[in-house]
């Protein structure tokens, strides 16, 4: 009995192992959130601005079109007073991270291993970039949308590394901001 017992709990790390390495396969929604360390309060991809502010407190301007700056390195971009996109900057470290564990100052290495390297097309060493048809349910590589509705359910995570490989910028956006910053 003790040996069944042992077996199944080897079979149960081995299962989990494979599973946990198939999540850079998959995406969804929930990938388009930030969250407080320490606290595990989110900010998301469609939440209101209301509810935003209720997390990252009152924000100003940014010298970033559309966008208005938060505290500890966050800024929003807002349509129709529902985020549609998140960056965190160098500022955010070890205060705000992505839902799957990407923040700023880590290497490259670490965020593709979260994200995963067979859906991103990297021109340079200086970014990671993944698209994602939400519609299509399918990741894009080479294509982007054709038109700004499509671009609104396509959603975009990018980081941009400094000279040495460390991420100095994380991008959660709909394709829709992305391209027509709208």
């Amino acid at each position: 009995m003790k040996k069944l017992a042992i077996l199944f709990a080897v079979f149960m790390i081995i299962t989990s192992a494979c599973s946990a390495g198939k999540a850079s396969d998959k995406f969804s929604l929930d990938d388009m959130a930030i969250v407080k360390v320490g606290s595990g309060k989110k900010v998301k991809y469609g939440m209101s601005r209301a509810e935003a502010e209720e997390v990252l407190g009152s924000g100003s301007k940014s010298e970033m079109l559309y966008t208005v700056d938060y505290p500890q390195g966050v800024s929003l971009f807002y349509r129709n007073d529902t985020v549609a996109g998140i960056i965190l900057t160098s500022d955010s470290k070890g205060v705000y991270k992505t839902e799957r564990g990407a923040e700023t100052g880590m290497p490259k290495e670490k965020i593709e291993k979260l994200y995963g390297d067979q859906h991103t097309k990297s021109e340079s060493g200086r970014n990671l970039d993944y698209v994602y048809n939400a519609k299509d349910e399918k990741f894009l590589i080479n294509d982007l949308p054709k038109n700004e509705d499509e671009a609104h359910n396509t959603y975009v995570i990018s980081a941009t590394f400094d000279d040495n490989g460390y991420s100095e910028r994380i991008f959660l956006m709909d394709a829709k901001y992305a391209i027509y910053l709208n």
